[in-house]
């Protein structure tokens, strides 16, 4: 497969799926691998920050249970458009989401050129 990475976004909505079905069609058509992130910011919504008990812990659980359910059916998309490799990543506590993507992709290629030598 070639080394460009498709991305796309993650919410629970029609949009979203039909995001997802377009961009699968997208990858197979360019041989391009599929790559899903997700990145939480910092600010914990009101519900978990008010808690006489830290919920800090119980949010990012959420959020991860959450994700993986979307990712999952990304992956059954992907899987129906015949890519079997669909890469998933889950950034917690970011400062910066447009630097995590960067890190990410960079710490990806690195290590795809390391595998390759």
């Amino acid at each position: 497969m070639k080394e460009r990475p498709t991305n796309i976004p993650c919410k629970k909505c029609k949009g979203s799926i039909n995001a997802a079905k377009y961009v699968t069609r997208i990858a197979k058509d360019e041989n391009a691998e599929l790559f899903c992130i997700h990145v939480v910011t910092p600010r914990i919504p009101y519900g978990y920050a008010t808690s006489a008990v830290s919920t800090k812990g119980q949010y990012h659980e959420d959020i991860k249970n959450m994700v993986e359910f979307w990712f999952e059916k990304v992956r059954d998309i992907a899987n129906n458009e015949g890519i079997s490799d669909v890469k998933t990543d889950i950034f917690i506590d970011v400062k910066s989401i447009i630097e995590s993507i960067i890190e990410s992709i960079i710490d990806y290629a690195n290590q795809t050129l390391c595998l390759e030598s």
